[in-house]
């Protein structure tokens, strides 16, 4: 099964975006978990996938960080908008967009083969609503460069469902 995992940690970029986009949520990836459902899944069979500043989009362990704060959410087409997202492992990661982000400097330089975590979620959606196998999970006039994790944390549809409040 795939879920999108949205969390926060006390660490100062952490907080700091919390404060930028008034969110809950620092960072959003998607979390894979092998052999079934939620109930007692043993940590080693749960695994996430998004974009970080160190080893940019890959995928890690589950429990690679120590949130304080975090939420597993499914939508329709969720496994289609993974499938798209896969297709951007190895790419780096965009410092220069949390620097826009933090001090709203908009540096007038997009690399698309540099990604944050928002935007690596919220473009694969859209790759693959595009090609239809997933309804959008943000509004499509948004662009995507302006997606934060608290946007898509936000603007989840009715057809969002919430399916964990914890850790493992």
């Amino acid at each position: 099964m795939i879920y999108v995992r949205f969390i926060a940690d006390d660490s100062f970029t952490s907080r700091a975006i919390r404060f930028r986009t008034d969110g809950v949520a620092s960072h959003v990836e998607y979390i894979i978990v092998n052999d079934g459902g939620l109930k007692d899944v043993p940590i080693g069979n749960v695994s996430a996938f998004g974009a970080r500043l160190r080893g940019g989009v890959a995928h890690r362990p589950y429990n690679y960080c120590k949130p304080t704060f975090e939420e597993w959410y499914t939508f329709p087409g969720i496994e289609a908008s993974y499938a798209e997202a896969i297709k951007f492992e190895g790419r780096k990661y965009n410092l220069r967009e949390i620097i826009h982000l933090l001090f709203g400097w908009r540096i007038p330089f997009y690399d698309p083969e540099e990604l944050i975590c928002s935007i690596l979620i919220g473009y694969s959606n859209r790759r693959a609503w595009g090609v239809g196998t997933a309804p959008p999970l943000v509004n499509p006039n948004l662009p995507t460069w302006q997606m934060t994790p608290q946007i898509l944390y936000a603007c989840c549809t009715k057809e969002v469902r919430k399916v964990s409040d914890g850790h493992l």
